[in-house]
């Protein structure tokens, strides 16, 4: 029979080419947050030679995707879609022995998936776990026991989901009877821990330094089945229909065919059960609040090439069983598996579209990071700079000696707080901040469109140095219980009498935009922010909508949804120039009658006082 293996190498490189050119083309960054971490850490390891035994970082990737991290955030995609052809080399060393069908399909069923896929795009730390994963896996399926397990000893090193992986592969081994090869499951954390010794002086460091301690109110935690419930989206309907399929097909093998009930059996256990594993452990970890969860569903790219080994294997007739008179089922095969790489590309496309464009959290990092890097050099220290910044600002964030990441100023420093970051893993709260006199407010940044970040808060950003500079806050109230200031100019208001006691109530019509506030001012000079306040109360769902407007059209658009009864919602707005004009007006999305009850609406400037 001829070598498949030089074209399937094309395939497997052709599809990974593919990745690598999207993410060339694309202007947005895929992981904004962990992700660039990950390529920070893995850029200046060699800088900073204690960032290859971070624990957060994956020791493991960071030392392996270090030189690629050199060449930029691409550099990251690149040494995933390398890992994705290791992978596909890897599941067909396996597969051979099964068809030449699921050795083309292995690839296109993998990289489709809309979870993998992603990471292999964005970069990410799941990918080469998942490779290493089937290395173990591949030694384990030619009985190199001791191999396997000296892989799977660095798992941990890659990711924490070695924990849904383990007790798998050290079952099956030991019910092979090799207890020989059991011991060499340590190999990695002797290896650790003999480069901790000399590192940190704690041969423990993996255990005593580990990152995920919990944090449920900080990070939260969710329902049980929050995983189970976006299964389709994260694998993707073709695959999860293929692999319902191939749980029927393993299990008619084995009733039918005494010869592959070890195959089903060995699958089942080193392939299908520790990618279901990982599935439930995240289920739980989220549902309980454990280990610094977050539910976020990348997670389980961990397990998809097992999950795809799996149905490859089970799903498609072994070549043995073949028989060159039945070109019909060979015909069928080979339209069938053309129509699922169509129909699983189809739907990867419609959970990611590529190439990526820039996002308005990449767009206002930018501008952070702009000014960062503009000011450095007046500045003792940058303080607490989230990684999105850094990257923007072109600092190095592990230089003790320019960068902290703490919350203990010195005298000069510029502290880069913003609301995902600052509040929660730097334990800031905005409002210490500010009447905090020994701090300078030196600027106000906020993104083109609003979105709530983690603990609550619309995502902005506040510069401060730490120097003692006075500010002043004036407020002044335009809308008091439904009445108007005398001031307030270009407004309109769709109002209908209201049924029963009208005092301090504004009854609103049922149409799309029922109070405008079309012009709202506010003196620019030494100006910080402004803060419009909305209080009251409301009878059905709105929708308040602060907009920026200039000659060329609307430049910022901040919504916030309000549910029946009270509000209290807040827009902070920088200082601009003339030609912008500041716009705040009601969405009725129902188009019903509203009552609001106690309307106050108030502007609350904060100042520089000069000295």
């Amino acid at each position: 029979m001829r070598d498949q293996r030089p074209a399937l190498v094309f395939w497997w490189m052709s599809l990974a080419a593919t990745m690598v050119f999207l993410r060339l083309l694309s202007t947005g960054i895929p992981e904004s947050g962990d992700g660039v971490m990950h390529h920070l850490i893995a850029r200046y390891a060699w800088q900073h030679p204690h960032l290859l035994l971070d624990h957060w970082g994956k020791p493991l990737f960071t030392l392996l995707a270090s030189p690629f991290a050199q060449l930029g955030l691409w550099g990251m995609a690149l040494f995933n879609a390398l890992c994705f052809v290791a992978t596909c080399w890897t599941a067909d060393l396996i597969l051979k022995d099964r068809s030449s069908m699921a050795r083309w399909l292995f690839a296109p069923m993998l990289l489709c998936m809309p979870v993998y896929g992603a990471m292999v795009f964005a970069g990410m730390t799941e990918v080469l776990f998942a490779l290493v994963t089937m290395l173990a896996v591949l030694g384990m399926y030619r009985e190199r026991y001791v191999q396997a397990m000296v892989f799977a000893s660095f798992l941990p090193f890659a990711r924490p989901e070695y924990v849904a992986i383990w007790p798998f592969l050290l079952a099956w081994v030991a019910g092979r009877g090799q207890w020989k090869a059991l011991p060499f499951i340590l190999t990695g954390h002797v290896v650790y821990a003999i480069l901790g010794g000399f590192v940190f002086v704690d041969p423990f460091w993996v255990f005593t330094r580990d990152p995920y301690t919990g944090a449920a109110s900080v990070y939260g935690q969710g329902p049980l089945l929050h995983f189970t419930d976006r299964i389709q989206h994260i694998y993707g309907a073709p695959f999860m229909w293929a692999l319902a399929l191939a749980i029927v097909s393993g299990f008619v093998l084995a009733l039918r065919r005494g010869t592959e009930r070890g195959v089903v059996a060995f699958f089942t256990v080193c392939a299908l059960l520790p990618a279901f594993a990982i599935v439930v452990v995240h289920s739980v970890l989220w549902w309980k609040g454990l280990k610094g969860s977050l539910g976020l569903t990348r997670v389980l790219a961990t397990g998809a090439p097992l999950a795809a080994l799996f149905v490859c294997v089970m799903f498609v007739v072994p070549a043995r069983w073949s028989s060159p008179r039945r070109w019909m089922t060979t015909v069928l095969s080979a339209v069938g598996t053309l129509a699922f790489i169509c129909w699983a590309f189809a739907a990867f496309l419609g959970e990611h579209r590529l190439p990526m464009h820039g996002s308005p959290v990449e767009r206002v990092a930018q501008r952070v990071g702009e000014v960062v890097r503009a000011r450095k050099g007046e500045h003792g220290r940058i303080v607490h700079a989230p990684p999105l910044v850094a990257l923007f600002a072109e600092i190095d964030p592990f230089d003790t000696a320019a960068v902290s990441h703490g919350n203990d100023l010195r005298q000069n420093d510029l502290l880069v707080w913003d609301a995902a970051y600052g509040p929660n893993e730097g334990g800031m709260p905005l409002d210490g901040l500010l009447k905090d006199g020994g701090l300078d407010l030196v600027q106000v940044i906020v993104p083109e469109e609003r979105w709530i970040v983690l603990g609550g808060s619309p995502m902005e950003y506040f510069l401060f140095a730490k120097r003692e500079r006075a500010r002043s806050v004036s407020c002044d109230r335009i809308v008091h219980h439904g009445h108007w200031s005398v001031e307030v100019k270009e407004t309109r208001c769709d109002s209908v009498v209201c049924d029963g006691p009208a005092h301090g109530s504004l009854c609103l019509a049922t149409t799309e935009f029922p109070l405008e506030f079309r012009r709202l001012e506010w003196g620019m000079n030494d100006l910080l922010y402004a803060e419009v306040f909305l209080r009251g109360r409301t009878t059905a769902p709105l929708c308040l909508v602060m907009e920026q407007n200039a000659a060329l059209g609307r430049i910022s658009y901040w919504t916030q949804n309000i549910a029946p009864g009270e509000f209290n919602v807040s827009f902070k707005v920088p200082p601009h120039g003339p030609e912008i004009v500041d716009k705040l007006y009601f969405i009725n999305p129902d188009r019903k009658n509203v009552v609001l009850k106690e309307l106050d609406i108030e502007v609350c400037s904060t100042r520089a006082l000069r000295s």
